[in-house]
C-alpha cells in the first residue's frame, strides 16, 4: 500500500499550533508530510507598480522558520517530512502545480477563527473554492488578543522560576561548604 502524501502549504504567518496539529494528524495517519513554503514577492504601493516585484528578507526568513519548525516537530513525532521552498506570485496556482509535481493526495489547510494560519484568507479562499485535491481542514481555537494572550506564557515562566528556586534551595551552595570547612581547620 502506498503511503499517503499530504501537502502543508505556507504563505502567510508561522503558526506553531497549526504546524503541530498538522504533524499530529500526519503522525496518527502514518502519512508523509510535504511542507511547501511559498514566498510571494512584495508588490509595493500603486505608484511603484512598474517596478519589479521584490522579495523582502523577512519573507525569506519566515519561510525558513516555517520549514525548520515543521522539520523539528516532525522529528519529535517521528513523521516523515519533505520540505520545499518556492518563489511565486500565484499561491493557489503554485499549490495546484506542486500538488501534482510532488505526488500529494491531499492538502492540509488550517484556520484559526477569523485569523490567518499559514495561508492568508485570500489564498485560502482560492484553495477552498477550487480545491485541486481533497482537503484536510484543521480548525484551531481562536487566540485571545492583547494582554490576556501573554498569561499562559507568564504562568509557565512563573512555574519554571518556582521550580528553579526549589532546586536552588535544595542544593547546597558550594561556597557555603568551603567557608564551613575553613572554619573547622
Amino acid at each position: 500500500m502506498k503511503t499517503q502524501r499530504w501537502l502543508l502549504p505556507f504563505a502567510c504567518a508561522v503558526d506553531l499550533q497549526a504546524i503541530d496539529a498538522a504533524v499530529r494528524v500526519a503522525s496518527h495517519s502514518g502519512a508523509t508530510l510535504i511542507a511547501l513554503a511559498l514566498v510571494v514577492p512584495w508588490q509595493g504601493p500603486r505608484r511603484e507598480q512598474h517596478r519589479t516585484p521584490r522579495v523582502r528578507l523577512e519573507q525569506i526568513q519566515e519561510s525558513k522558520d516555517f520549514l525548520e519548525a515543521v522539520r523539528w516537530k516532525a522529528m519529535r513525532r517521528q513523521v516523515t517530512v519533505e520540505c520545499y521552498e518556492m518563489f511565486t506570485e500565484d499561491v493557489a496556482g503554485s499549490i495546484a502545480t506542486q500538488l501534482r509535481h510532488l505526488d500529494c493526495q491531499s492538502i492540509i489547510v488550517t484556520r484559526r477563527g477569523v485569523e490567518d494560519a499559514l495561508l492568508s484568507s485570500h489564498d485560502l479562499k482560492h484553495v477552498l473554492v477550487r480545491p485541486p485535491a481533497p482537503l484536510l481542514f484543521l480548525s484551531l481555537p481562536e487566540t485571545k488578543q492583547g494582554a490576556l494572550s501573554a498569561i499562559p506564557f507568564f504562568s509557565s515562566l512563573q512555574r519554571l522560576f518556582r521550580q528553579y528556586v526549589r532546586e536552588q534551595v535544595a542544593a547546597p551552595d558550594p561556597w557555603i561548604k568551603r567557608s564551613e570547612e575553613r572554619q573547622r581547620v
